[in-house]
């Protein structure tokens, strides 16, 4: 028979936190070289040559866009992970109302 194990459910918590802070780390890594590919291409095919001001610009404006479209993909694994903690507590909270001892 198996038996509720909370600790489970705590640990998938955590590990969606986790992808969470990764997605949006990624999503500014690859903005940002998609924002310096694309400035450094603008750059060459006018002819200005190798602006590092302008081509910084566009990298941190594309990681700023890539971290911006990230966030609502990890906003929802944040509250999937809140909607686990907070069945837990809810089964916690329902077992100490009714008297009755975790076994697990």
């Amino acid at each position: 028979m198996i038996t509720y194990d909370p600790s489970v459910m705590e640990n998938l918590a955590s590990s969606l936190y986790k992808r969470a802070a990764s997605i949006e780390r990624t999503g500014a890594i690859l903005g940002g070289l998609v924002g310096l590919a694309g400035t450094w291409a603008t750059v060459t095919s006018m002819g200005v040559g190798d602006n590092l001001l302008v081509m910084a610009f566009g990298t941190l404006l594309g990681g700023a866009i890539g971290y911006n479209s990230a966030r609502s993909r990890a906003f929802m694994l944040r509250a999937e992970a809140q909607k686990l903690l907070c069945q837990v507590q809810i089964e916690a909270n329902t077992r100490r109302a009714a008297g009755l001892q975790h076994t697990a």
